[in-house]
């Protein structure tokens, strides 16, 4: 795989960088979807070890139950462990510890492109040159 540092020192006609391109974005796409697989498979081990099977654990009924009961308890902790993670950074927050997001001014120029008015008139209308057919 070359660098970007060797793509600029080489000549690469349009064809060649739209090939190199390709190539990285299914590259890409192949990284995702194992990502996303291995990401799949982690989260259903998880949520059947959390799981609790009402009746028969071999039925497809219990399997199902464990399941479903696992994944609500999933969710369940993660919702709390975002909500004291909000709670942390308010609490951060109010104790000054961390300096509340700066506002950022805004240029002289983006305020009057943005409060420029829109012309409320139409605008005369303009003179339309009448030629005859056979000055042409």
């Amino acid at each position: 795989m070359t660098t970007l540092k060797q793509l600029a020192q080489e000549q690469l006609s349009l064809g060649q960088q739209i090939r190199h391109n390709a190539r990285r974005l299914r590259l890409a796409s192949v990284g995702l979807a194992s990502l996303l697989a291995a990401e799949r498979a982690r989260r259903y081990r998880q949520a059947w070890e959390m799981g609790v099977a009402y009746g028969d654990p071999d039925s497809p009924l219990g399997r199902a139950s464990r399941l479903s009961s696992g994944v609500v308890a999933l969710v369940r902790e993660e919702s709390q462990r975002w909500f004291d993670e909000l709670v942390a950074e308010g609490e951060q927050a109010l104790a000054g510890r961390r300096p509340p997001p700066p506002v950022v001014a805004e240029s002289p120029q983006s305020r009057v492109l943005r409060k420029r008015p829109v012309a409320r008139r139409k605008a005369p209308p303009s003179e339309v040159v009448k030629t005859s057919p056979g000055s042409r």
